[in-house]
């Protein structure tokens, strides 16, 4: 995990993710290279986000909790939130994120191993329900 991550993941894809919303961003991808993370999506170009990028964003983010009315929908910025959670548990080392038609398709690396998996929008919803009722419990 590089120097930026010293809250985990989650507080830091969160952050892009509310980014990522505002800017109506869709097919995005992102990447932990160790040193920054890449970011790009539809009709954008790829993105190097330096650990003083993603502090900047976690501060932004921090500044809008609680300004704007709670989303119909499960906004990008709380799907990421939710997965970077299970990146932290697991002390991922490194990730990609891909955004595909009916989910997200994430690869991590944990010490010497590296996995694949692809989780429909309903799975990230449900883990995301018991993260919240296991923090009000």
């Amino acid at each position: 995990m590089m120097a930026a991550q010293i809250d985990g993941y989650a507080d830091a894809l969160r952050a892009l993710g509310l980014f990522l919303d505002q800017a109506g961003a869709t097919g995005v991808e992102i990447g932990d290279h160790g040193d920054h993370w890449a970011v790009h999506w539809q009709e954008a170009p790829r993105t190097r986000l330096e650990p003083a990028d993603l502090e900047a964003l976690r501060t932004v983010a921090r500044l809008h909790r609680g300004l704007h009315p709670k989303p119909a929908v499960f906004p990008l910025s709380q799907q990421l939130r939710t997965v970077g959670q299970l990146f932290d548990r697991m002390r991922a080392t490194s990730f990609v994120i891909s955004e595909v038609s009916d989910g997200l398709k994430l690869s991590a690396r944990v010490a010497s191993q590296e996995g694949v998996r692809t989780y429909p929008i309903e799975e990230i919803m449900r883990i995301e329900k018991r993260h919240q009722e296991q923090r009000s419990a």
